[in-house]
């Protein structure tokens, strides 16, 4: 297989302790409900499978889910049009309202892996607003690559808007590069969005092709 499962990345990440958003993996849409009350409404509801790379553009992701009734109608709908072997679910608690951030990586023949730093979310191929290293990267290299994107400034705080915990991008962005220099049979990997907020920051989607 050429790819991770959600719950394999999410392991993988908490064990480099790069912070994840507090999740689930279910087989049904019961043990979805008891999740997300163990979790904490709101939630998110993605499908969890080998065979779907990309679950959003086929109607597999689910966001600010509130209820019982809700989780419940979410993973039988999807479980009835993603008729797939392998399916199971992903519950995960719901960030809004922080700044999307990506951090990426992708092996290089006869270099390593170029590690990217960025504006995320679903605008990140439209911004291109990134910085890129060469891991290992050392502390210093990471603020650099943090301090030299153009919308640096809302990062910082801008216009009575609060700025995001640099120094905990800092360490995902070390933590990330020494994941990938340690396992260096990861061909690509993609935190994004990471969810900033001023205190704490949370990986809430990844993907990592081996």
């Amino acid at each position: 297989r050429e790819s991770l499962s959600a719950a394999e990345v999410n392991e993988l990440l908490t064990a480099y302790r790069i912070p994840v958003a507090e999740w689930r993996v279910v087989n049904n849409a019961d043990e979805a409900v008891e999740a997300a009350g163990q979790i904490g409404y709101p939630v998110v509801i993605k499908v969890d499978t080998g065979t779907i790379e990309h679950k959003s553009g086929v109607g597999g992701v689910a966001v600010d889910i509130r209820d019982g009734n809700a989780t419940r109608s979410a993973v039988e709908d999807m479980k009835k049009r993603l008729a797939v072997g392998d399916l199971r679910f992903l519950v995960q608690k719901y960030l809004p309202c922080g700044k999307e951030i990506i951090v990426g990586a992708k092996s290089e023949k006869n270099l390593g892996h170029l590690i990217m730093f960025g504006i995320g979310g679903i605008y990140v191929e439209v911004l291109k607003d990134v910085a890129f290293g060469i891991t290992p990267i050392t502390e210093y290299e990471a603020r650099d690559m943090i301090s030299s994107i153009r919308s640096y400034l809302l990062l910082e705080g801008f216009r009575g808007e609060k700025g995001v915990d640099r120094e905990k991008l800092v360490e995902v962005l070390q933590r990330a590069s020494q994941l990938v220099t340690d396992l260096p049979m990861i061909r690509e990997m993609d935190l994004n969005p990471i969810i900033a907020y001023e205190d704490r920051v949370f990986v809430v989607d990844a993907r990592i092709r081996i």
